[in-house]
């Protein structure tokens, strides 16, 4: 038991060794050890100081993990939290509910296989660079709805928001394309966002930590005569890439324009959707857009990093990044994961044709690095990375979150909307605008119920049907208001 609580990120039922119980066979000097012990204290010492000034940064940054019944005691009426946690042979499962006794199950469901499974739902998910989508496999999402949701199905009535805390392989992909492989078209399917909103956590103690904050945050909110109202947002997008006027799709291909998609010649399509989905978002949200958005040659990462040193930054209560997203490693000697911002004029020649020759480095001093996003002054209740990969897992036994979506939290976000893989701009621009319409309308729906209503609304369109078009975005982090 003690094993399996601690492979689902829940505190100790009992006692469990400590680091002093695990000893090395090297032997070590009693100089070498006494400067240890010192280390080790002044490390104790440092952490404690940490969480008695910073609480709430604290447990983002060093979690220690609640228990059940704090856990439950955070949820509201309607909302479940569900935990899966994998074992080489089998994956562990928790639902627990504000008013329901939980319910655990072990599932014959062994890593290996967990990863086979998710590898397939990658490879029908991913646009491909040319050609057309792969059909969805109904088959490999079907048999993880059948060993994982269904047999919680009683336990799911009801639930109008079920928040997904799981690492490894199941990171990878969102639990709103789980439906029974019924053979019905994927316009009818009973997809798992169908009958309730979804979002994901990576760490118990970090979406305590989130909730709280959040809580915090509304009610001061709520009581803050002095409230900003036009500066509800900030928001960059349609960044001029500065190298051609031509770039709007991959040369010689009928592909579709996505947020990650650079060519060989480093030239980055133009994404002039993400200026509508950003003016949609400042409508919806009633702000004014000269003010609130940075767009073209205004959206460079010196403009964001401007706003967060003058403190412009911390007043928005959503952030937006709308634009290309790269993975560690995508371009040139960019060895952690960017946000392509506006391109210096440098990189173009007087008569707007792209150099023979970009310069890598140039481009890249240019880009919003995690470094970036690690010292920003964030505290806005989201912040929407609507570009590509931007909630890209590791898929190692510990993080499910990594990147920039990560970067965020701990800048200061409480919540995320982020993807899960590469974008296809058109719809991407569609969902979010859609989705912020709900979130501002008069039914005021939490973070998580909104995407849905974006989700359905996406779905039903012609040609959008497909799980890669409405899927790849996920609320991160406290998915209610």
């Amino acid at each position: 038991m003690e094993a399996a609580h601690r492979a689902a990120g829940l505190g100790s039922v009992g006692g469990s060794r400590s680091d002093d119980d695990v000893r090395s066979n090297v032997a070590l000097s009693p100089e070498q050890q006494q400067r240890i012990r010192a280390l080790q204290q002044q490390w104790a010492d440092a952490a404690q100081q940490l969480r008695e000034r910073w609480p709430d940064y604290a447990d983002l940054a060093q979690p220690l993990p609640p228990t059940m019944e704090q856990v439950r005691a955070a949820l509201g009426a309607g909302e479940g939290l569900l935990v899966l946690a994998h074992r080489e042979q089998e994956t562990l499962v928790w639902l627990l509910h504000a008013s329901r006794p939980t319910r655990s199950l072990r599932v014959a469901l062994p890593l290996a296989r967990t990863q086979e499974l998710v590898t397939r739902l990658r490879q029908t998910l991913e646009f491909p660079e040319q050609g057309r989508l792969r059909s969805f496999d109904r088959a490999a999402a079907g048999e993880l709805h059948r060993l994982l949701i269904e047999p919680l199905r009683d336990e799911l009535q009801g639930l109008n928001h079920l928040s997904v805390m799981t690492s490894g392989p199941l990171a990878g992909v969102p639990m709103a394309v789980l439906a029974p492989d019924d053979g019905k078209a994927s316009r009818d399917a009973d997809w798992l966002i169908r009958r309730t909103a979804i979002s994901q956590t990576t760490r118990l103690a970090a979406w305590l930590a989130a909730r709280r904050a959040a809580q915090a945050a509304r009610a001061e909110g709520a009581t803050a005569a002095s409230a900003d109202a036009a500066l509800s947002l900030l928001g960059w997008g349609d960044p001029d890439f500065a190298q051609s006027t031509s770039s709007a799709a991959p040369p010689n291909t009928g592909a579709r324009p996505q947020r990650g998609s650079l060519r060989s010649d480093l030239v980055f399509p133009a994404l002039p959707d993400t200026r509508d989905e950003l003016l949609a978002i400042a409508q919806a949200l009633g702000a004014a857009p000269g003010r609130s958005l940075y767009l073209g040659r205004e959206a460079t990462r010196d403009s964001v990093l401007q706003a967060s040193r003058s403190g412009r930054l911390a007043q928005a209560r959503i952030v937006v990044f709308a634009t290309h997203g790269l993975k560690a490693g995508e371009f040139p000697g960019l060895e952690q994961p960017a946000l392509v911002m506006a391109l210096p004029q440098s990189t173009a020649d007087p008569s707007g044709r792209p150099t023979p020759e970009p310069d890598p480095a140039a481009m890249a001093a240019h880009m919003l690095s995690l470094d970036d996003t690690l010292m920003l002054e964030l505290n806005a209740d989201w912040v929407v990375l609507s570009a590509c990969n931007t909630a890209a897992s590791d898929h190692d036994a510990g993080e499910a979150l990594a990147g920039l979506a990560r970067g965020m939290f701990y800048a200061g976000a409480r919540s995320l909307l982020a993807t899960h893989w590469a974008v296809e701009s058109r719809s991407a621009a569609v969902l979010v605008s859609s989705t912020f319409k709900a979130y501002a309308g008069a039914a005021r729906p939490g973070k998580a119920e909104a995407l849905r209503q974006g989700m359905l609304q996406l779905m039903t369109l012609p040609g959008y049907a497909h799980p890669a078009y409405w899927a790849p975005y996920v609320v991160v982090g406290d998915g209610g208001r």
